[in-house]
């Protein structure tokens, strides 16, 4: 259900006739026993309302799907904060951060939803941090972090927001499985951080560059699958100023700048990658669509497949 989706409203109507014992708590009959029956007419006629507008509201939040901090559901979301263990049990609209030795789990049936202008999942100042099975939508980035460390990332789906992934200042970050998807400036961008492990990573159609590396050091790309978008100007995987850099056994198609852009740095591996349809800008002189690299120093990109 996305967040404009339309929420049925649950109406209950009770009717009380004229003469009957709630409407005239006096009525008296031989049963009973010449004792007021309004009373116990009453008490019958309350619980009935009360399992009706129960029913009418538990009806109201699962066809909703969707709450914020201040609703009943997800209430290890406290004022928009996740200390400890957190398992959304709904949609989430909003901003949620992570605190230090957190877990926030979507299950892979909820998503945290942004308003454009923040990040969705905020990781700052943090340490030991887990974000698993979460979609994540329409926010200026899906998950942002910045000066924290030990983090992991797992399963995690990544869609319609500016950026995937923006980290900065960070360390020990990895990053399983999971897809980053259509987001309008770019998938995963890693700025002056070191030992990023991204693993099994599916990237497809974002702008701007699928993954960006700005003096970001010691990092492991392993296995992922990077698709370019239509008319996209950028490279797949882009580095700069980035030393102990392995990119390894990916895919990596349709990019209309660069498969591999590299721009200085030291001791950069990229090997066993199969490279398809990337297509640099012949007027640049540019023979190699592939593989581009300026002022690399120790680099090795043998073997690798390409067509």
């Amino acid at each position: 259900m996305t967040p404009n989706s339309i929420v049925p409203i649950v109406h209950t109507s009770i009717q009380i006739a004229s003469g009957s014992a709630l409407a005239d708590p006096t009525v008296h009959d031989a049963e009973c026993h010449a004792t007021p029956c309004g009373r116990r007419a009453r008490r019958g006629v309350w619980s009935g309302i009360s399992r009706a507008l129960g029913l009418a509201a538990a009806a109201l939040l699962l066809l909703s799907g969707t709450v914020t901090s201040a609703s009943a559901a997800n209430k290890c979301v406290n004022g928009g904060v996740v200390a400890g263990t957190c398992t959304l049990d709904a949609n989430f609209t909003g901003t949620i951060t992570l605190v230090s030795n957190s877990t926030l789990d979507c299950r892979g049936l909820y998503k945290i939803t942004g308003n454009l202008v923040s990040s969705a999942i905020v990781i700052q100042n943090a340490r030991y941090v887990t974000v698993k099975n979460c979609g994540v939508q329409d926010a200026s980035v899906g998950i942002r972090i910045d000066n924290s460390r030990y983090i992991t990332l797992e399963s995690n789906t990544l869609t319609s927001n500016a950026f995937g992934v923006f980290a900065s200042n960070s360390a020990d970050i990895t990053m399983t499985d999971g897809a980053v998807s259509m987001n309008a400036h770019g998938g995963l961008v890693f700025n002056n951080s070191y030992n990023i492990n991204v693993q099994e990573v599916y990237l497809l159609n974002n702008d701007g560059e699928g993954i960006s590396l700005n003096a970001a050091n010691n990092v492991k790309i392993d296995g992922v699958r990077v698709f370019g978008a239509a008319n996209n100007e950028a490279s797949g995987i882009w580095a700069s100023n980035s030393s102990y850099l392995s990119i390894v056994n990916s895919f990596i198609r349709g990019w209309n700048r660069w498969g591999v852009s590299l721009n200085g740095g030291t001791t950069v591996h990229v090997q066993f990658n199969t490279f398809s349809l990337n297509h640099a800008d012949p007027s640049q002189g540019f023979s190699d669509a592939n593989i581009h690299t300026v002022g690399v120093r120790s680099l090795t990109t043998t073997p690798n497949t390409y067509y």
